[in-house]
């Protein structure tokens, strides 16, 4: 079986938001040197996509190749963005992500 790299999967969930004309946003931890100065931006454990399917309802949405293993990081900020009301879904495919938003109309 072919399996669809990690990259190719959030690539057809940032589709399918568009499709659907969800707002989302990719998010994105990362560190540089720049100049003299080191720079960090993001939270390290940030799911890939903040979406905000309907007025109210904000959605994180970690994506994960079918073998892909979350971190001990990725379910602490889990736990903590499910502690404020939010969603966290952990898709690896984008038909889970379809399935998601027509159960949740």
């Amino acid at each position: 079986m072919n399996q669809q790299r990690e990259a190719d999967v959030l690539r057809s969930v940032l589709d399918l938001l568009a499709a659907k004309r969800i707002f989302a946003l990719r998010m994105n931890v990362a560190a540089l040197r720049l100049d003299t100065r080191f720079l960090k931006f993001g939270v390290p454990g940030q799911a890939d996509v903040l979406a905000f399917p309907r007025a109210g309802e904000v959605w994180w949405i970690e994506v994960k190749s079918s073998t892909g293993i979350q971190t001990a990081l990725q379910r602490s900020f889990q736990a903590q963005v499910e502690a404020v009301g939010h969603r966290y879904l952990l898709v690896r495919n984008p038909d889970e992500l379809l399935q998601e938003l027509e159960v949740s109309r």
